[in-house]
């Protein structure tokens, strides 16, 4: 094998070659979760609530803190940390397992790509924004 063979087997692709999944967040009628097109279900019902609050959010972007207080009110911060990072452990592996990269967190915030998410509510404001009520 070449060199050139060994780098471009070992080289990692290019984002512009490799599109993004989709995920496709459907909260009126219920949450309905699709990813590349596909039915996503979402197992754990606080993570399906954290996925909502997520696709409400400003920017698709909300923080840790706020999530707590939402989500175990009632709880210590320390149990509310560990509940919280085990709804996100059980969003990312339902999305890996989907294809699915676009969710994100660091210590303060949890986020969703904006530019590989589609809810439902946005589109329907921008479209009756837009006069575009035809579309729905």
């Amino acid at each position: 094998m070449s060199a050139r063979q060994l780098c471009s087997k070992w080289a990692p692709r290019s984002a512009a070659l490799t599109p993004k999944t989709r995920l496709q967040i459907n909260l009126i009628g219920g949450l309905a979760v699709f990813c590349g097109g596909a039915r996503l279900t979402i197992k754990k019902k606080k993570a399906a609530a954290l996925l909502a609050l997520i696709a409400v959010a400003s920017d698709l972007r909300i923080s840790r803190e706020h999530l707590r207080g939402l989500l175990w009110p009632e709880s210590e911060e320390h149990a509310a940390q560990t509940s919280l990072r085990n709804a996100i452990w059980s969003l990312k592996l339902a999305f890996e397992e989907a294809g699915f990269e676009g969710l994100n967190a660091d210590r303060g915030d949890v986020w969703l790509d904006p530019e590989v998410v589609d809810v439902d509510i946005d589109q329907l404001l921008d479209a009756l924004e837009h006069g575009d009520v035809a579309s729905l």
